[in-house]
């Protein structure tokens, strides 16, 4: 019936590539689409998003986009996508330049959304930043995710200071609401850094104090780093939160082993083979750790 279509328009042809790709027919979507824009018919967000389909299908986006006749930066920012979902984001750095001398228009927030993401995927914090800047400076308003990767490359990085500057400027000067993740990601730079009362302090003053994985990621870095006065309060802290968590007691016997505190690491192993653990008897195990070491 679609050969047989004496005008094919974009609705037609999207259906058809559509219909290709979910079938498992990707050359005949590539095909049809080639054929699309040599007629000028120009695609469209549902074309942008069977290109992705039928490229992974056939397992080199970048070949497919090579033989496009004609690319926007729509098609751009799938590539960038493909590369990083594909595990190979330390490729995506290189088209930045590619995309301003091909396309002939300025990357947009999702460009630098996947440029971000290869910098944090990848321990490139500078790198990071220094896209964070180039897209500020081209008028664009970076999101909470941004930030949040941001914040990632810097703290597998190492560069407390800046990452510090980035956090306050998040909620101050860019009016992004910082949320779990933000702090987390702190919490974890602090950490890497043996900053460890900071990253207590943090935590604390934060609006998710409460928060598992920001303490565990806590005792993480006392336990790296030694660090016993802080770690005591963030092993009291997870306990008080989830007794009943194995990987909790795991990691606060872990912890209080190697400070040397035989007897408290055995308590909690012993506590965590009882088949039964009760709320009342919970409370009793926490009021004996705080009456002890607080």
């Amino acid at each position: 019936m679609f050969e047989a279509m004496p005008v094919r328009d974009v609705v037609s042809c999207n259906l058809v590539i559509a219909s290709h790709a979910r079938h498992g027919f990707p050359e005949l979507a590539l095909d049809l689409f080639k054929e699309m824009v040599s007629r000028g018919l120009r695609e469209s967000p549902s074309t942008c998003s069977s290109f992705w389909v039928f490229a992974v299908m056939l397992g080199s986006t970048e070949k497919l986009f090579d033989e496009l006749p004609s690319r926007s930066l729509a098609m751009w920012n799938l590539v960038l996508r493909g590369f990083c979902q594909l595990g190979r984001s330390y490729e995506v750095l290189g088209f930045y330049l590619k995309i301003k001398s091909d396309v002939g228009v300025d990357p947009n927030g999702v460009t630098f959304y996947y440029l971000i993401y290869a910098c944090a995927r990848h321990r490139m914090g500078r790198e990071g930043l220094k896209m964070l800047e180039t897209m500020i400076q081209e008028g664009l308003k970076p999101d909470a995710i941004t930030f949040l990767f941001v914040l990632m490359s810097c703290s597998h990085s190492c560069l407390v200071r800046e990452g510090q500057l980035i956090f306050e400027s998040i909620e101050n000067i860019h009016v992004v609401y910082l949320d779990r993740r933000h702090y987390s990601c702190m919490v974890d730079l602090l950490g890497r850094a043996c900053l460890l009362e900071e990253a207590e302090v943090l935590l604390k003053c934060s609006p998710v104090k409460d928060d598992l994985v920001m303490w565990s990621s806590l005792l993480r870095s006392c336990i790296v780093h030694r660090n016993e006065k802080v770690g005591r309060t963030a092993a009291i802290a997870l306990l008080e939160l989830d007794l009943d968590n194995p990987t909790v007691l795991l990691q606060a016997s872990s912890f209080y082993s190697e400070i040397g505190d035989i007897e408290m690491s055995m308590k909690i192993r012993e506590y965590k083979k009882t088949s039964e653990m009760r709320k009342g008897a919970g409370y009793s195990f926490i009021e004996s750790i705080n009456h002890g070491y607080s």
